[in-house]
Formats: C-alpha cells, structure tokens, sequence
C-alpha cells in the first residue's frame, strides 16, 4: 500500500510542477513592456528583438497603406518629438483614421524600423464621458 501512495503522491507533485511551469511560461509570453517612443530610442539595443509595447501619435502624412497585401507603414512620434518608423502587416482597425493614439506592439529591430504585430487604437478624448454642473 505505502507503494500505492508514494506513486500517487509522486504523480501529484509531477502535475503540480507542470502547471506551475506552464503557468509561468504563459506569463512570461504576455507580460509586454509599455514604451513611448523616446523611451524606446534611450533603451536603444537593449530593446532591440525584444516583445514590447509603444504608444504615440501616428504622423498621418507619412501613413503608407497597400490594402492588398495588408501591409502599412507609417512614423510614430511622441510629444518630446521623437520618432519612430513603423511596420505592421495586418488588418488595420475602422477607427485608425480618427486616432489620435495608437499602440504597437511587436519587435524593434536593429534595422531602426518597429515591426509591429499587432496595432491597436486608443480612444479619442471625444469619447470621454462628459461632466456638467448642476444648477441649483
């Protein structure tokens, strides 16, 4: 019987192990760093090849779209002036036009150019809900 029990309290500890690893590697995956985009230019190579995360503000006049192939360049800045090219290849959300932030996510590669994975808009202010006084 003592067999018995060793073995299953052996299995048991082996289950556990693997999902505490799991876990842990899961998290290791999506836990991505929130850059701007001069934070990024000061981590310099450190952050090269590296999954993170950019917020700025998208220069309309440099945004390069070829909807074919799904593919769009454009510069990022920031307000310390900064600026950031950025490539993205994918689908690019209906209200990017409107966007006043955006985020990137993917890898900064050492050719200077951030190749985003994933694009996501942040609302404008206009969505804010909006606060009126009360006249007594």
């Amino acid at each position: 019987m003592a067999l018995k029990q060793m073995r299953l309290v052996i299995g048991g500890m082996l289950v556990v192990a693997a999902i505490g690893f799991l876990m842990f590697q899961g998290f290791q995956t999506s836990s991505v760093y929130y850059y701007t985009v001069s934070e990024l230019e000061k981590k310099g190579t450190e952050a090269m090849n590296r999954g993170v995360r950019v917020t700025g503000v998208v220069d309309k006049s440099t945004v390069k779209w070829d909807a074919r192939n799904l593919n769009m360049s454009f510069t990022f800045k920031d307000d310390s002036g900064t600026t950031l090219p950025v490539a993205y290849h994918g689908p690019v959300p209906d209200t990017f036009d409107n966007a006043e932030n955006v985020v990137v996510e993917g890898k900064y590669g050492s050719d200077g150019v951030f190749h985003a994975t994933t694009l996501f808009v942040q609302c404008p202010s206009k969505y804010e809900a909006q606060v009126t006084e009360k006249k007594s």
